[in-house]
């Protein structure tokens, strides 16, 4: 049986009204703390930062990645976003730095994505030495991108703090449901890919047999999101699986989204699929721990009951918010990384993000969640 403690229960999340006491405490220890985010046209770029910003001190760095280049489809926002951040920085003398990451490697008539594997050799070397907190900040950042940076920092932290070298990893994300219905992505990547070092050996071909000779069951979790069918069967077509256990948001801002979820995808999960009704899971949209938890005890008893037979393999994919994909990360980095397990992360992608410039730009933050998770360093010691 498998090892029933979780590295993430208990766990930390601080939300809204506690967010900018909490920051001021963290920030006024005066210890070298480095944040990492993505210069990109999301409007939520900045929120974290301006909500900080009085309490930002000489001993804090940013890193921020450049993905998009000056050049992308929504240059305009881009370059608003950057501009008033570079500003800040500037007055207040703040030490940045910008380091440009290819997303795309062009071979004749196809593309590579080549991001995560960038953004991994950048910060692989000495890029994290000598910081006691390292925040990633993914609230306008690519979900693939931040997948990989935050398992290279958590490779790196869980290293150091076993040796004794304790330090912190937050991430902050801005959870707008508005913002969310408004960006659409469009170009969809040719096949789905496991996420750079959580594959979770799913595609070796030695393991794909059980103890008597047969393939290993095939499981896979999908988080459900809005208007991703198409990524979905992308995903389907690599997985192959025996078994799908879609996962629903209940409860949710919205009371009726997990029925309209099941409606939308109704043909392909139950007609196509034939996904089993008990094997839907439910959990809510805006705790990714609870997630987590979930997705823990479904993965566990799947390999408890197939261990007689050699076990299983489980892939899973997040195709909803940037909060419960860090669920869906945390998951598989303990069950691969850490108990090295057969469970992957896979992921397809968009080339390109569509939106109402004019909507977007009069967006208002009425709605917005600031959220804090504390997910490696001190509280785990």
């Amino acid at each position: 049986m498998i090892e029933s403690k979780m590295l993430w229960d208990p766990y930390v999340l601080i939300k809204n009204d506690n967010i900018k006491d909490f920051w001021a405490t963290i920030l006024k220890k005066n210890e070298k703390s480095i944040f990492i985010l993505a210069k990109g046209f999301d409007p939520r770029m900045n929120t974290f930062f301006d909500l900080i910003y009085d309490d930002i001190g000489s001993n804090v760095n940013y890193s921020i990645l450049n993905i998009e280049g000056d050049l992308g489809p929504h240059a305009s926002l881009t370059k608003q976003n950057w501009e008033e951040l570079e500003n800040k920085l500037i007055a207040k003398n703040i030490s940045y730095m910008v380091h440009s990451v290819e997303m795309w490697k062009q071979k004749r008539n196809s593309k590579t994505r080549v991001g995560p594997t960038n953004v991994n050799n950048l910060i692989g070397g000495e890029f994290l030495n000598g910081y006691k907190n390292i925040i990633v900040d993914i609230s306008s950042m690519p979900r693939v991108i931040y997948l990989s940076l935050i398992t290279t920092i958590l490779d790196y932290t869980r290293k150091k703090n076993k040796n004794g070298t304790i330090i912190n990893v937050f991430v902050n994300v801005v959870e707008s449901p508005l913002i969310d219905n408004l960006i659409s992505s469009s170009g969809v990547d040719d096949k789905a890919e496991f996420v750079p070092k959580l594959g979770g050996d799913f595609m070796i071909e030695s393991d794909l047999t059980d103890l008597s000779g047969n393939k290993k069951p095939k499981i896979w979790i999908p988080i459900l999101g809005e208007g991703q069918e198409y990524k979905l069967r992308k995903i389907e077509e690599i997985v192959l699986p025996k078994i799908i256990c879609p996962v629903l948001p209940f409860p949710s801002v919205k009371p009726r989204r997990a029925d309209d979820l099941v409606l939308e995808y109704r043909e392909v999960l139950f007609d196509i699929w034939l996904v089993e009704q008990e094997n839907i899971i439910y959990t809510s949209e805006n705790n990714p721990f609870e997630l987590y938890r979930h997705l823990m005890k479904t993965i566990n008893r799947y390999f408890d009951a197939l261990e007689p037979i050699g076990e299983c393999k489980i892939a899973l994919s997040s195709l909803s918010s940037k909060l419960i994909s860090i669920g869906v990360l945390l998951t598989t980095y303990e069950m691969y990384r850490v108990k090295e397990k057969s469970v992957g992360l896979i992921h397809v992608g968009g080339s390109e993000y569509n939106y109402d410039d004019k909507i977007l730009e009069k967006h208002s933050n009425e709605y917005e969640n600031l959220i804090t998770l504390w997910i490696d360093g001190e509280p785990y010691k």
